[in-house]
Protein backbone atom coordinates (compact mmCIF):
# COMPACT_ATOMS: atom_id res chain seq x y z
CA UNK A 1 0.00 0.00 0.00
CA UNK A 2 1.86 3.62 -1.00
CA UNK A 3 2.46 5.47 2.43
CA UNK A 4 3.67 8.42 2.84
CA UNK A 5 7.44 8.00 1.37
CA UNK A 6 5.80 6.11 -1.94
CA UNK A 7 3.02 9.26 -2.49
CA UNK A 8 5.76 11.91 -2.28
CA UNK A 9 8.15 9.39 -4.63
CA UNK A 10 4.82 9.48 -7.02
CA UNK A 11 4.75 13.36 -6.64
CA UNK A 12 8.18 14.07 -7.00
CA UNK A 13 8.22 11.44 -10.23
CA UNK A 14 5.62 13.71 -11.37
CA UNK A 15 6.43 17.06 -11.15
CA UNK A 16 8.71 18.15 -14.03
CA UNK A 17 6.28 16.05 -16.65
CA UNK A 18 3.05 17.10 -15.73
CA UNK A 19 3.16 21.15 -14.37
CA UNK A 20 1.78 23.33 -16.61
CA UNK A 21 -0.02 20.48 -19.01
CA UNK A 22 -3.37 20.83 -19.24
CA UNK A 23 -6.09 18.64 -19.23
CA UNK A 24 -7.61 17.89 -22.43
CA UNK A 25 -9.79 15.14 -21.77
CA UNK A 26 -10.41 12.19 -19.37
CA UNK A 27 -11.72 8.63 -20.21
CA UNK A 28 -13.27 6.55 -16.80
CA UNK A 29 -13.37 2.99 -17.02
CA UNK A 30 -14.83 2.92 -13.74
CA UNK A 31 -16.82 5.68 -12.90
CA UNK A 32 -16.73 4.38 -8.83
CA UNK A 33 -13.18 6.08 -8.89
CA UNK A 34 -14.84 9.13 -8.61
CA UNK A 35 -16.16 10.41 -5.20
CA UNK A 36 -17.30 14.24 -5.57
CA UNK A 37 -18.81 15.37 -7.60
CA UNK A 38 -21.15 13.84 -9.83
CA UNK A 39 -19.25 12.38 -12.67
CA UNK A 40 -20.88 14.47 -15.29
CA UNK A 41 -19.78 17.34 -13.29
CA UNK A 42 -16.13 15.96 -12.62
CA UNK A 43 -15.82 15.65 -16.44
CA UNK A 44 -17.30 19.18 -17.16
CA UNK A 45 -15.41 20.73 -14.91
CA UNK A 46 -12.11 18.93 -15.50
CA UNK A 47 -11.47 19.45 -19.08
CA UNK A 48 -9.46 22.47 -20.16
CA UNK A 49 -7.65 23.00 -16.69
CA UNK A 50 -3.96 23.29 -16.34
CA UNK A 51 -1.82 21.48 -13.41
CA UNK A 52 0.41 24.47 -11.40
CA UNK A 53 1.34 21.82 -8.84
CA UNK A 54 0.92 18.81 -7.35
CA UNK A 55 1.73 18.71 -3.24
CA UNK A 56 1.25 15.61 -0.64
CA UNK A 57 -0.78 15.59 2.56
CA UNK A 58 -0.62 12.02 3.98
CA UNK A 59 -1.12 9.86 1.76
CA UNK A 60 -3.53 12.48 -0.85
CA UNK A 61 -1.88 13.70 -3.67
CA UNK A 62 -3.48 17.01 -4.43
CA UNK A 63 -3.26 18.15 -8.71
CA UNK A 64 -3.82 21.94 -7.81
CA UNK A 65 -5.75 23.37 -11.16
CA UNK A 66 -6.02 27.36 -12.83
CA UNK A 67 -9.41 27.49 -11.48
CA UNK A 68 -8.32 27.25 -7.94
CA UNK A 69 -9.64 23.86 -7.85
CA UNK A 70 -8.00 21.00 -6.66
CA UNK A 71 -8.05 16.93 -8.21
CA UNK A 72 -7.43 14.78 -5.34
CA UNK A 73 -5.88 11.14 -5.84
CA UNK A 74 -5.71 8.24 -3.19
CA UNK A 75 -3.91 5.73 -4.31
CA UNK A 76 -5.59 3.71 -1.40
CA UNK A 77 -3.92 -0.08 -1.76
CA UNK A 78 -3.19 -0.84 -4.53
CA UNK A 79 -3.03 2.14 -7.11
CA UNK A 80 -0.45 4.10 -9.28
CA UNK A 81 -0.24 6.54 -11.83
CA UNK A 82 1.37 5.82 -14.59
CA UNK A 83 2.83 8.59 -17.05
CA UNK A 84 2.74 7.55 -21.33
CA UNK A 85 2.62 8.94 -24.42
CA UNK A 86 -1.14 9.54 -25.76
CA UNK A 87 -0.45 6.65 -27.97
CA UNK A 88 -0.29 4.45 -24.90
CA UNK A 89 -2.90 1.14 -24.68
CA UNK A 90 -4.26 1.14 -21.48
CA UNK A 91 -3.23 -0.39 -18.59
CA UNK A 92 -5.32 -3.60 -18.43
CA UNK A 93 -5.87 -2.08 -14.61
CA UNK A 94 -6.73 1.45 -15.63
CA UNK A 95 -9.56 2.96 -14.10
CA UNK A 96 -9.19 6.65 -15.69
CA UNK A 97 -7.06 8.14 -18.16
CA UNK A 98 -6.19 11.98 -17.99
CA UNK A 99 -5.69 12.56 -20.85
CA UNK A 100 -2.85 15.46 -21.35
CA UNK A 101 -1.75 18.17 -23.90
CA UNK A 102 1.88 17.54 -25.15
CA UNK A 103 0.63 14.18 -26.22
CA UNK A 104 0.60 12.56 -22.19
CA UNK A 105 -1.49 10.86 -20.66
CA UNK A 106 -1.90 10.28 -16.47
CA UNK A 107 -3.12 6.68 -15.94
CA UNK A 108 -4.79 5.66 -12.58
CA UNK A 109 -4.13 1.94 -12.42
CA UNK A 110 -5.95 0.43 -9.79
CA UNK A 111 -6.25 -3.32 -9.58
CA UNK A 112 -8.39 -3.71 -7.05
CA UNK A 113 -10.68 -1.02 -7.38
CA UNK A 114 -10.38 0.89 -4.09
CA UNK A 115 -8.45 4.56 -5.50
CA UNK A 116 -10.36 7.62 -5.24
CA UNK A 117 -10.34 10.95 -6.74
CA UNK A 118 -11.92 14.08 -6.21
CA UNK A 119 -12.35 17.95 -7.34
CA UNK A 120 -12.73 20.40 -4.81
CA UNK A 121 -12.48 24.01 -4.25
CA UNK A 122 -11.12 23.79 -0.82
CA UNK A 123 -8.87 20.84 -0.50
CA UNK A 124 -9.69 20.57 3.87
CA UNK A 125 -13.03 19.24 2.41
CA UNK A 126 -11.26 15.86 2.23
CA UNK A 127 -7.52 16.18 3.83
CA UNK A 128 -8.83 18.76 6.73
CA UNK A 129 -8.63 16.04 10.06
CA UNK A 130 -5.52 14.56 9.10
CA UNK A 131 -3.00 14.91 11.96
CA UNK A 132 0.27 16.71 11.52
CA UNK A 133 2.80 15.44 8.82
CA UNK A 134 5.19 13.40 10.17
CA UNK A 135 8.32 14.71 8.28
CA UNK A 136 7.48 18.04 8.99
CA UNK A 137 10.22 20.29 11.42
CA UNK A 138 7.60 21.05 14.12
CA UNK A 139 7.15 17.46 14.93
CA UNK A 140 9.34 16.95 17.36
CA UNK A 141 10.18 13.74 19.48
CA UNK A 142 8.01 16.74 21.60
CA UNK A 143 5.34 17.10 19.99
CA UNK A 144 5.09 12.93 19.67
CA UNK A 145 4.93 12.77 23.83
CA UNK A 146 2.32 14.91 24.24
CA UNK A 147 -0.37 14.01 21.55
CA UNK A 148 0.65 10.03 22.82
CA UNK A 149 0.41 11.05 26.64
CA UNK A 150 -2.73 9.82 28.37
CA UNK A 151 -3.80 7.74 25.04
CA UNK A 152 -4.45 4.19 25.88
CA UNK A 153 -5.12 2.94 22.55
CA UNK A 154 -2.59 0.91 21.31
CA UNK A 155 0.73 2.62 20.02
CA UNK A 156 0.16 0.65 16.41
CA UNK A 157 -3.38 1.76 16.13
CA UNK A 158 -2.42 5.72 16.84
CA UNK A 159 0.38 5.54 14.35
CA UNK A 160 -1.87 4.36 11.81
CA UNK A 161 -5.13 6.65 12.88
CA UNK A 162 -4.48 8.98 9.76
CA UNK A 163 -6.39 11.62 12.56
CA UNK A 164 -3.32 11.01 15.10
CA UNK A 165 -0.61 11.37 12.19
CA UNK A 166 -0.61 11.35 8.71
CA UNK A 167 0.65 9.38 6.10
CA UNK A 168 1.95 6.04 8.49
CA UNK A 169 0.00 2.69 7.59
CA UNK A 170 0.88 -0.76 8.60
CA UNK A 171 4.36 -1.30 6.81
CA UNK A 172 6.06 1.69 8.22
CA UNK A 173 4.41 1.79 12.00
CA UNK A 174 5.70 -1.99 11.99
CA UNK A 175 8.84 -1.41 10.96
CA UNK A 176 9.37 1.88 13.41
CA UNK A 177 7.77 0.09 16.22
CA UNK A 178 10.04 -3.39 15.32
CA UNK A 179 13.19 -1.06 15.09
CA UNK A 180 12.35 0.79 18.75
CA UNK A 181 11.76 -2.71 20.42
CA UNK A 182 8.36 -1.45 21.09
CA UNK A 183 5.38 -4.33 21.45
CA UNK A 184 2.40 -3.14 18.94
CA UNK A 185 -0.60 -3.44 21.67
CA UNK A 186 1.08 -1.41 24.49
CA UNK A 187 -0.41 1.76 25.11
CA UNK A 188 0.70 4.85 23.62
CA UNK A 189 0.45 6.54 26.63
CA UNK A 190 2.96 4.01 28.24
CA UNK A 191 5.78 4.87 26.35
CA UNK A 192 8.82 7.09 28.30
CA UNK A 193 10.67 9.86 27.24
CA UNK A 194 13.05 7.86 25.36
CA UNK A 195 11.16 5.56 23.86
Amino acid sequence: MPELPEVETVKNELLPYIVRHRITGITLFWEGIVRQPSVEEFRSRLIGQEITGVARRGKYLIFNLTSSKALIIHLKMTGSLLLKPASAEPDKFARAILHLDKETQLQFRDPRKLGVMWLVEDTSSVTGKLGPEPLEADFTPRVLAQRLSNRSAPIKALLCDQTFIAGIGNMYADEALFAARIHPLRPGGSLSPNE
